[in-house]
């Protein structure tokens, strides 16, 4: 396991300043003066490598973030489309992946982090119980629709029949055999 960085031994306050400074886009020498000014005796080294790996995290956070973004639009695009059926598989993919990389990470999970990927993994077997009632929910109002559409047509069709002189059997006949409906 790899020594621990001196800036994650930092009072809170002081990483959260540290935090400002990166995103204010400081030099490695003006952070390492700020805190040491604040009290904090860090290297610029473990500071370099601290932003580094700050940045790093960012990038990778931001790449995320486009590549979830063309999801999110193509499912919105279809929302009952194999894209949007796919997804809940996706995500248990990531998030078995994160646990697993967690856990071979050289400081290790903590008990938080995977309870939190846990909790993530739950969430998205529920989302895709509810997307598959959803899915046969909607399934049963469109046949309801397209019965009642049907049933609609054959009343039409038996009126519009007999108005011709069509007997009870030949308007029986349209409805079956054209309508399908008994």
């Amino acid at each position: 396991m790899a020594r621990r960085s001196s800036i994650e031994d930092l009072p809170k306050e002081t990483q959260e300043r540290l935090a400002d400074l990166i995103r204010e886009g400081w030099t490695l020498d003006e952070i390492t003066q700020v805190l040491t000014d604040m009290g904090a005796q860090v290297s610029r080294s473990a500071v370099g490598r601290y932003v580094q790996k700050q940045s790093m995290a960012m990038l990778r956070y931001q790449e995320a973030q486009q590549v979830a973004k063309v999801w999110v639009d193509r499912i919105e695009a279809e929302p009952d489309g194999d894209v949007a059926r796919l997804l809940p598989q996706m995500l248990s993919a990531v998030a078995f992946t994160t646990i697993d990389a967690m856990s071979d990470a050289e400081d290790g999970a903590g008990s938080m982090d995977v309870a939190l990927m846990a909790r993530a993994i739950k969430d998205m077997s529920s989302a895709k119980i509810n997307h598959a009632n959803l899915e046969l929910k909607m399934r049963e109002v469109r046949e309801q629709e397209r019965r009642k559409a049907l049933e609609d047509a054959a009343k039409v069709v038996g009126e519009a029949a007999r108005a011709q002189g069509m007997d009870e059997e030949q308007v029986d006949f349209w409805r079956r055999k054209v309508l399908g409906v008994k």
